[in-house]
């Protein structure tokens, strides 16, 4: 749900997935206690701040009380009018980063926390939980910057100010949580650990793929795009471990349809889970005349898998070759070149002097 207000000329856009509308101080408390603070409605400043004068009894129908400027008002209180007013938070909490934080969390709390938020301190970000509320300040502003983006880059949501680059960071953390649920560990997986040893002297994966995703970043290619590539690398892993079984006949298999990797394949690229069980353990045969679907023994499947597998991760690599030479591209005239020679099993021979 979203709902937006003015804040002295100033456009507040707060979304939620829902508000709960706050239960009215009548129905928690039987009694109100002078030199309570309390917030009443105003027809110019939307919301008043008041202080309690005389104690109040339940049933009573005047609240006694004075606003800030010391003039006193008599507040008329009735079961079917106006009910009892919102309690206003204690002076410490007034400007917290985060909404949830304050002890009354009603609408003019959250008004006052946001003015004073935004007028005092000139912040327009303001967490409610995991929401990001924004002000408009109709205005440039210099917070959004390189120095702030490397600021907030590898932070925890909380650990710095409100911004929405801490909002993306957490956003893709939860990426990259989410891909690391889908690959586990190289150890975990078939394609991965062909190698026999899957750790290399001197190597930090982590480290190295910060760079990837900073190299990829600088090359334009955005973090909705980085998110595919990584979800189809994780689906290529688990398409590698899809269990293939043999029938009695030696001449044909099946997949079970509780098979995890097969799931989380069909999952991670938007499969049919049906179609893809079914098509990995048949081919089919187009004559001129006839069309056939024929069986495959569990030798031909695994062998038609991992050629599927090495279709796929060729065609996701032509994308960032192709993407990489696109950012590369410049209309001046070129006066030289950098070329790579790779010689094949040139690595595994021996030199000499």
């Amino acid at each position: 749900m979203a709902f937006s207000f003015n804040l002295e000329s100033t456009s507040v856009i707060l979304l939620m997935d829902s508000v709960v509308p706050p239960k009215s101080s009548s129905t928690t408390r039987l009694c109100l206690f002078q030199f309570t603070r309390v917030w009443i409605p105003d027809s110019e400043d939307v919301w008043k701040a008041a202080e309690i004068t005389r104690d109040y009894k339940e049933g009573e129908s005047v609240l006694h009380l004075k606003l800030e400027d010391e003039t006193p008002l008599e507040y008329p209180v009735s079961q079917k009018g106006n009910s009892l007013p919102f309690l206003r938070n204690p002076d410490i909490l007034v400007g917290e980063n985060d909404l949830t934080a304050l002890s009354y969390l009603h609408e003019p709390a959250v008004l006052h926390n946001l003015r004073v938020r935004f007028l005092e301190s000139n912040n327009i970000y303001t967490y409610c939980g995991i929401v990001l509320v924004a002000i408009n300040p109709y205005e440039q502003l210099q917070i959004y910057g390189e120095e702030v983006i490397n600021a907030y880059s590898g932070q925890n949501m909380g650990d710095m100010d409100p911004h929405i680059f801490a909002v993306a960071e957490e956003a893709y953390k939860q990426m990259a949580r989410s891909v690391s649920t889908a690959i586990t560990s190289a150890e975990d997986f078939t394609y991965t650990s062909l190698g026999e040893n899957i750790f290399i002297e001197g190597v930090n994966d982590a480290e190295d793929f910060k760079k990837t995703r900073e190299a990829f970043m600088l090359l334009g290619i955005k973090d909705s795009s980085q998110s595919s590539i990584f979800k189809i690398i994780a689906a290529i892993l688990h398409l590698g471990n899809v269990d293939i079984r043999p029938e009695r006949d030696g001449d044909s298999c099946h997949i079970s349809r509780e098979d995890l990797h097969l799931r989380h394949f069909c999952r991670l690229l938007g499969v049919e889970l049906q179609q893809m069980e079914h098509w990995l353990c048949h081919r089919k045969l187009v004559t001129t005349s006839e069309t056939y679907v024929k069986n495959m023994s569990r030798k031909q499947a695994a062998n038609a898998r991992d050629a599927l597998a090495k279709h796929i991760y060729a065609r996701v690599f032509d994308w960032i070759v192709e993407h990489i030479n696109m950012s590369l591209q410049t209309s001046s005239k070129q006066h030289s070149f950098i070329g790579v020679l790779d010689i094949y099993g040139y690595g595994g021979r021996k030199c000499w002097d």
